[in-house]
């Protein structure tokens, strides 16, 4: 047995309240701390440790201190517990925006025609097509983003919701 191994059944032993003592231990146990000096050392200062843990007493916690660790502790373990309703909440979100997308479209459209409408005497056919061509672009572009943020808007809110005490 190397000394770091008798040292951690040393201190597993010493340190667990109601542990057999000495007498009890294995034969090669004994005679290894009797021949080494660094593990006989090590239980000296591991009874010195339980002899000043014995006599100094624990302090006591005021009630104010032991309501608010519980309090942050109850919003840990709600942040950290995994949740089913984070896809019913991510679905409902999904389809409030997707009530709301035949509108957007249909607005996108209007106005796209409108300004073809407008600006067909003024420009020519390719300067127009390259308008529409941007705005439609530019208008996927912004629709995905909002979708692709509703999941960390969800997310947020949820955080938000389980953190207020």
């Amino acid at each position: 047995m190397s000394c770091e191994a008798v040292q951690e059944e040393l201190t597993e032993r010493l340190l667990t309240p109601g542990a057999p003592g000495p007498e009890h231990w294995d034969p090669a146990l004994r005679t290894h701390v009797q021949a080494c000096t660094a593990c006989a050392g090590h239980v000296q200062f591991l009874r010195a440790l339980t002899t000043s843990l014995a006599s100094a007493g624990a302090a006591a916690l005021a009630p104010a201190h032991i309501a608010q660790s519980r309090a942050r502790a109850v919003r840990a373990l709600r942040a950290h517990r995994p949740s089913r309703a984070f896809g019913r909440e991510l679905v409902g979100a999904v389809v409030v925006l997707a009530l709301g997308l035949p509108l957007a479209v249909a607005q996108a459209w209007l106005i796209a025609q409108g300004a073809a409408a407008l600006l067909e005497p003024l420009l020519p056919e390719a300067v127009l097509i390259a308008l529409g061509v941007f705005y439609a672009g530019t208008f996927l572009l912004m629709v995905g983003t909002l979708y692709a943020f509703v999941p960390l808007w969800v997310a947020a809110v949820r955080r938000a919701r389980m953190e207020v005490p």
